[in-house]
């Protein structure tokens, strides 16, 4: 998900800012940093600087520094913008009954077919057929509550 992590406010000859932890950390990865036109009690339009003309990342001993390279204005805002798993899909809430072998074998499935390994996707899909077996066995059944029509 790509959405702004953090802003910092430009001061008067000031031309070099610490980067917020919350942008530059091994989750996040930072995306776009944008100028805001106009003051801070705009509406913030903003313009998208450029890597390399406008402004430039300097990493001093694991802190990471935005060095500006134009005419800092103090009434003016710098919006950075990160890539990051959304929260809403960390957090997800669904539940379900299956035990944790069938998930887990499922998931190893999925992920060796995404890497292209193709032993390791024939080994996964057995062990996950297997635990979806032993997970219909150890599950007791469930009357549907469908009406049932008969045709004569």
């Amino acid at each position: 998900m790509v959405n702004t992590v953090a802003t910092i406010n430009e001061q008067d000859d000031v031309r070099s800012y610490t980067v917020p932890s919350a942008v530059s950390n091994a989750i996040t990865k930072l995306v776009k940093i944008e100028r805001s036109v106009g003051t801070t009690s705009s509406t913030y339009q903003y313009r998208e600087l450029r890597d390399g003309f406008d402004y430039e990342l300097v990493d001093y001993s694991d802190t990471m520094n935005l060095q500006i390279q134009y005419i800092p204005v103090a009434s003016t805002v710098l919006r950075l913008t990160g890539r990051a798993v959304a929260a809403d899909m960390v957090n997800d809430s669904d539940t379900t009954d299956e035990p944790p072998e069938v998930i887990l074998a499922g998931a190893r499935h999925f992920l060796a077919i995404q890497a292209g390994d193709k032993d390791r996707a024939a080994i996964w899909a057995q062990r996950y057929e297997a635990a979806k077996h032993d997970y219909v066995k150890r599950r007791p059944p469930t009357p549907l509550r469908r009406p049932h029509f008969r045709v004569w």
